[in-house]
């Protein structure tokens, strides 16, 4: 049996994590959601993911800085970040 790849969904709002997972669910993904990223990073030191979907701005550490960590500790984890900003407002991809 395959196993599934794991997500996790990291986003202030409820209703997008919410509607996030049940899709990917849906499409045989488990997932896991995180409403910010204190929560985020507990989640990833006792779990293995596959990919994250992180927010860009939320309150506290914002979703740039909490890839920035990821893609320093994690390397074998993807990250895709999802807003609802205007993509022109933000200073600089994370890996800068």
């Amino acid at each position: 049996m395959e196993e599934k790849e794991s997500i996790l969904i990291v986003d202030d709002e409820e209703q997008v994590l919410k509607l996030l997972k049940r899709l990917l669910e849906m499409n045989g993904y488990n997932c896991t959601t995180a409403i910010d990223t204190t929560e985020a990073r507990q989640c990833i030191e006792s779990l293995h993911f596959d990919l994250i979907l992180c927010d860009v701005n939320m309150p506290g550490e914002s979703g740039m800085d909490f890839t920035r960590y990821v893609l320093a500790e994690y390397s074998d984890t993807a990250v895709v970040m999802v807003t609802a900003e205007d993509i022109r407002r933000l200073r600089r991809p994370p890996w800068n």
